[in-house]
């Protein structure tokens, strides 16, 4: 939980999770972006003066910011979606993506010839790592650990961590993180993507030692560190690899020179000097803990010019030149540094969507995998990232531009189709989001039963199908949401879910009814824009109490009530649901009538009952409101007026 905390974020923020699943941090990035918007939007709905009432950044007290939540995996993807979709957020995308290639996303008509693309204010890179700071809890750590697992995790955790920093804004923050405690995974990636993006001056590490205080933490490593192969050989630096003959060309095969410490040799007032101690270590011994790698990093310029990794061949090729061994560098001379500064690389294409959808890569999973027969699957992933570098930035305007991708297919992507296709069968092609005109016959039926304030966004109402047909459900999102779902149409962005269920399709007794009745995920966003005419007030827990037990009490004076003639009190009758076969006797005026006892009592409905029955059919709210002695907070529920009863709209578990 250290990572988002160390976040900083506001509600107008634009959030980028790369490595989401399953889940628990994006839940807190989430939070943070909603954090106070219950009593802003209550304040905002009552229609006081929004100048007054609201945060920079929000609309009617609503959050104006955006959460981007991305996994490699397409059923980690899912098993994301399961964790966030109890906070009901309309200001959450989740997307299916390799985050080292993660696509620059549209936020402009993808017709203008200047093209604009998302920047973010924040991105959290809780890379795939070893787990080795899990061993507590964690037995197949302690079983299967290998000094090897690093050195396939290296490469990737580094473009994971220059791609965020190339769609960071300036100014913005990154926090890096793993549950690994080896520094191949965590001050050597660091060190490494700093000098990729251009050094000190373009990004530094953000000293956060006077936040969270109650934290006992360690600084990062400075003095230096060692390499162990998987041979137990230890290493000090790459040139000890390279003057040792036996065994060279495999371990400079598996070793990289961003795997050891760069800055052991600078003093401490050096400028170029990475201040390594800046990251935060958590220990286990230090507070009963799992330990944990965290360091916060803030962009200061836009990076034009990204240094190419050097690929495994290179690195071989170093051995046959005569200099290698007493200067050994990524770059043997200062023509060749000169002429690489100088290259400009490729940006992360979209991929290109053939007659089956292919799967995306696989991830490895950011806690200790289960087996070691999964190594093979990280280094194939390794090997074929060492092709891919990253693009430099354009020189524009750093708050929301990146360079343009190269266009791709507007084809839509076909479904897989085992009979035709001779292709592994990838992932299902995900439903398009279509999005319904503010003036659509059903938003306009919608909006005049619940009498919504004309102040709600009817223009962020969607469907999940390619003919934007309400068919059964429409979802409600945030703006920039739309604006990012509209402009990459039909580019190949991967994007799985987004928005919240507003509305479902009922059936109904009569076709004068509405149909269309609030789902309880979006009941807090649509109610406070609900007019008085479909909102029922409760103030007494007997009549919560009877609605969450009973299914469909009687209104409008169909229950009916008898009372005996010492009025020593009454008892409603109503039919069915008896408790005792037995009848019980009483006497009245001389004569002998049966009644029979029921379960519960429904003396407490009479609280709603005028106001229920003066409603017509169809959905409505109960609002119960906040009382001493009776409720703690606010409630809303979803109500259910038929011709003769009501029902409260929630599943068995929740009446519970």
């Amino acid at each position: 939980m250290i990572p988002p905390l160390l976040m900083d974020i506001e509600p107008h923020h634009v959030v980028l999770d790369m490595c989401a699943a399953p889940g628990s941090k994006t839940a807190q990035l989430v939070e943070m972006i909603h954090n106070g918007e219950e009593a802003a939007v209550s304040v905002a709905s009552a229609g006081a003066g929004l100048a007054e009432t609201t945060k920079e950044g929000e609309t009617d007290g609503r959050a104006t910011g955006l959460v981007i939540a991305n996994d490699a995996d397409y059923k980690r993807s899912h098993m994301l979606i399961h964790q966030t979709k109890r906070l009901n957020s309309p200001n959450l995308i989740v997307t299916n993506h390799d985050a080292t290639m993660y696509p620059s996303l549209l936020v402009s008509d993808p017709k203008d010839e200047v093209k604009q693309y998302l920047k973010y204010d924040r991105i959290l890179a809780d890379v795939p790592c070893s787990g080795d700071g899990t061993a507590r809890k964690n037995y197949n750590v302690w079983k299967d650990w290998n000094p090897h697992g690093a050195f396939n995790l290296h490469a990737i955790q580094v473009r994971i961590l220059v791609r965020g920093l190339q769609m960071l804004k300036v100014g913005g923050r990154l926090v890096y993180s793993t549950c690994s405690m080896n520094p191949i995974e965590n001050e050597a990636v660091i060190q490494t993507a700093i000098r990729r993006c251009g050094g000190l001056d373009k990004v530094e590490i953000v000293d956060v030692s006077d936040q969270l205080p109650q934290l006992k933490r360690k600084p990062g490593l400075k003095g230096g560190w060692r390499v162990m192969d998987k041979d137990q050989q230890w290493y000090s630096t790459y040139n000890d690899i390279l003057t040792d003959d036996e065994g060279k060309e495999t371990r400079v095969g598996r070793m990289t020179k961003s795997m050891f410490p760069s800055e052991d040799n600078k003093a401490e007032d050096d400028p170029t000097r990475i201040p390594l101690e800046r990251c935060v270590r958590v220990y286990p011994h230090l507070q009963d803990t799992g330990g944990f790698f965290i360091t916060v990093l803030r962009k200061k310029e836009e990076i034009r010019v990204i240094e190419p990794e050097v690929t495994k061949q290179q690195r071989l090729a170093e051995l046959q030149q005569p200099t290698s061994t007493s200067t050994p560098a990524e770059v043997s001379t200062p023509a060749e540094a000169a002429e690489t500064v100088l290259k400009t690389e490729t940006i992360p294409v979209l991929q290109h969507e053939q007659n089956v959808t292919p799967s995306p890569p696989p991830s490895p999973g950011k806690r200790k995998r289960d087996s070691p027969a999964s190594a093979p699957t990280v280094k194939k992933l390794k090997a074929e990232a060492d092709e891919t570098s990253l693009a430099p930035e354009a020189d524009v305007d750093s708050t929301i531009v990146l360079p343009p991708a190269p266009e791709v297919s507007t084809e839509a992507p076909r479904a897989f189709n085992p009979r035709t296709s001779t292709g592994k069968k990838g992932p299902p092609p995900e439903e398009p989001f279509k999005f319904l005109p503010h003036d659509h016959e059903v938003l306009q039926r919608v909006s005049a039963f619940y009498g919504l304030s004309d102040r709600f966004p009817r223009t962020c109402f969607m469907v999940r199908n390619a003919e934007a047909l309400p068919v059964r459900a429409i979802y409600f999102t945030s703006l920039l949401a739309k604006k990012v779902l509209e402009s990459n149409e039909g580019r190949g962005v991967k994007f799985v879910h987004c928005g919240v269920k507003a509305f479902m399709k009922q059936d109904v007794q009569s076709p004068e009814v509405c149909p269309w009745r609030i789902q309880s995920e979006g009941l807090s966003i649509v109610a406070p824009w609900i007019g008085p005419e479909r909102v029922v007030h409760a103030t007494k827990r007997e009549t919560v109490h009877t609605l969450l037990r009973e299914l469909f009490p009687k209104v409008g004076g169909q229950d009916k009530v008898k009372e005996e003639p010492n009025g020593a009190g009454a008892e409603e009758v109503k039919e069915g649901e008896v408790t005792e076969e037995t009848p019980k006797k009483a006497e009245v005026s001389g004569e002998e009538k049966v009644t029979k006892e029921v379960k519960g009592s429904f003396m407490t409905i009479g609280e709603i009952d005028e106001q229920v029955s003066s409603l017509g059919m169809g959905c409505c709210i109960l609002k119960v409101a906040k009382s001493p002695g009776e409720f703690n907070d606010d409630m809303i529920l979803p109500l259910w007026k038929s011709r003769f009863s009501c029902n409260l709209m929630l599943p068995k578990d929740d009446r519970k």
